[in-house]
């Protein structure tokens, strides 16, 4: 990954044990990023090489293995903790179609 890897990964540990006080949660770098781990849902975190060729990162919520909002691009690491942390508050636990009806 990038120069900003340990950065971005100590200030998502902070966010999530920040934002997750009594919920078990994993945080784990993969091959194309990072992912949250919840008991039944994930956060990933997809670096982008943005208009200037540093990092952007799009951030993918998942429930149930599927996949409920996609936020981004974001070219700050405190913009993306921010969003992170709004994403773990959130109780979005369906997918919408596309005519807007749960799937």
């Amino acid at each position: 990954m990038d120069a900003d890897s340990s950065l971005l990964y100590d200030r998502l540990e902070a966010v999530v044990s920040e934002t997750l006080t009594s919920t078990e949660w994993t945080l784990t770098e993969v091959s194309d990023g990072y992912q949250i781990s919840l008991s039944k849902r994930a956060v990933t975190i997809t670096p982008h090489k943005g208009p200037t060729g540093t990092p952007n990162w799009v951030l993918t919520l998942l429930a149930d293995g599927k996949t409920v909002g996609k936020f981004g691009p974001f070219d700050r690491i405190e913009s993306l903790a921010e969003q992170v942390s709004t994403v773990l508050e959130s109780k979005t636990w369906y997918t919408v179609c596309c005519d807007g009806s749960p799937e």
